[in-house]
């Protein structure tokens, strides 16, 4: 009896951007680095690529959705349109990071590094609904956040970081507890592509094994929070404001209607021409990223690190809007504006992210721009930030230690700091140990406030230009 030659099949447990094969490989399609797309043949068990046989075995929890587009491909306008309009400018540079991650590996092997992204903010915006969104727009079904919950180890945790390639990895709702616990400090590597050491799944041997990192990590949180500058200044942080429902409710519903086959077409334009789309990710990633530099509020290396960071989100979404230039569904004059209106935003963001880093002096300031305070509106008056008519700042100790802190937020050194300088006027009795101890009107306050002088916190315009 004959013995039948069976074909060698290469399996790959990674969905994604494959480094040994040159190609992106999913459930349901391979597109080689031509973008030339190759659908399983019907009863196929493999596809045929470039003369190598390639079967796919992704990890269980991994599904996908069908690409489907009876009634034509995805309108790349329809989508930035919907989704600025649904989640704002937020949004957009949330969907050209998504796009960026199918080329994380080909980006990091040529700079040697592809950011984190963070989208934090209160509850309301829509978060998870838009990581939903854009995880069907990668061809992927609704696979929900990681959280602490979950897995119950650190070793799970990391092993998670390594079953995708050039994909999203989605971070939910970590806290100060579960992040020490977890070790988010450790992920810092993960921006220079550095591996994730995790154990033995199956026997919980003490063995360590290093598991290759090639995917890309989105934090989504309410209440953000990085243990030191270093991780920080590799992440690109959204702060998503509260959404004006009215507003929001008709194309966010737009977008829920959507058939999720339509929505996965947005993968396949982009794989349609990748060489094209990395260079114009290279360049425009660099461009705005020079264009923040000159905004004037990189003082060190953590901040030239960051605003490269902040490039990649706005270079992956100016690369969607010029493919819908070039498909002829928006033209250059939108293209132009939309470009103004992320610098806009990413200068806002990126100048937040860098001032998280200065010493005490200037955290006030920073704290009112997170939340976006007017002290003479009263917006946040049910916090207790007001600015009296003597030009001082009164805060409550609760809101001191609120979630909108910075990462590097230190309350007892801004309160010394301002007590040392005479900026710090009135202080509750509970605080007063934090204070000046030889100074006896802070123990005989009995207001629940503090009160600083203004002007230590927000400079006045004649201070500030000179």
């Amino acid at each position: 009896m004959r013995k039948q030659n069976l074909p060698e099949v290469l399996k790959i447990t990674k969905p994604g951007f494959d480094q040994q094969t040159g190609c992106w490989i999913f459930h349901d399609v391979v597109v080689d680095r031509e973008g030339t797309h190759h659908p399983l043949p019907a009863k196929a068990e493999f596809w045929q690529v470039g003369g190598q046989n390639i079967m796919l075995k992704p990890p269980p929890e991994e599904r996908h959705v069908p690409r489907r587009v009876a009634e034509g491909p995805l309108d790349l306008c329809w989508l930035l349109t919907n989704i600025e309009a649904a989640w704002g400018l937020h949004g957009v540079a949330t969907l050209g990071f998504f796009a960026a991650t199918l080329f994380a590996n080909q980006f990091a092997a040529k700079l040697g590094w592809f950011p984190l992204l963070s989208l934090w903010g209160p509850a309301g915006p829509g978060k998870t609904s838009l990581i939903n969104v854009l995880q069907t727009c990668l061809g992927r079904a609704r696979l929900g956040s990681w959280g602490p919950t979950k897995h119950s180890t650190q070793a799970a945790y990391h092993r998670l970081l390594g079953e995708v390639s050039s994909l999203p990895v989605v971070i939910s709702e970590f806290n100060e507890k579960a992040a020490e616990k977890y070790g988010i400090d450790s992920l810092k590597g993960l921006f220079n592509r550095a591996p994730v050491a995790t154990r033995a799944a199956r026997n919980h041997g003490l063995e360590t094994y290093a598991v290759p990192f090639l995917a890309a990590v989105v934090f989504e949180w309410n209440e953000q929070f990085f243990p030191d500058a270093a991780l920080a200044s590799r992440v690109a942080s959204l702060l998503f404001p509260e959404r004006d429902s009215k507003k929001s409710l008709a194309p966010f519903q737009a977008i829920s209607a959507a058939d999720p086959g339509l929505l996965a077409d947005f993968r396949h334009q982009i794989l349609r021409h990748p060489k094209w789309f990395l260079e114009r990710l290279f360049i425009l990633t660099r461009e705005e990223a020079a264009w923040l530099y000159k905004q004037g509020f990189v003082e060190d290396n953590a901040g030239e690190r960051l605003v490269q960071v902040y490039g990649v989100p706005m270079g992956g979404a100016l690369c969607v809007a010029e493919m819908a230039v070039e498909a002829r569904t928006m033209s250059e004059t939108a293209l132009g504006e939309l470009r103004g209106r992320l610098r806009e935003l990413m200068a806002r963001e990126a100048a937040r992210a860098v001032r998280s880093f200065s010493s005490a002096s200037t955290v006030l300031e920073l704290w009112f721009d997170t939340v976006g305070a007017d002290l003479n509106s009263g917006s946040l008056s049910d916090f207790n930030p007001r600015s009296d008519d003597n030009g001082e700042v009164w805060l409550s100790s609760a809101l001191l230690r609120a979630k909108y802190a910075p990462p590097a937020w230190n309350f007892v050194e801004l309160l010394k700091e301002a007590s040392e300088q005479g900026h710090l006027l009135h202080a509750p009795k509970s605080e007063s140990k934090y204070c000046n101890p030889d100074s006896e009107k802070f123990a005989s306050q009995s207001c629940r406030v503090f009160r600083f002088r203004r002007e230590a916190f927000f400079p006045t315009h004649s201070e500030t230009t000179t």
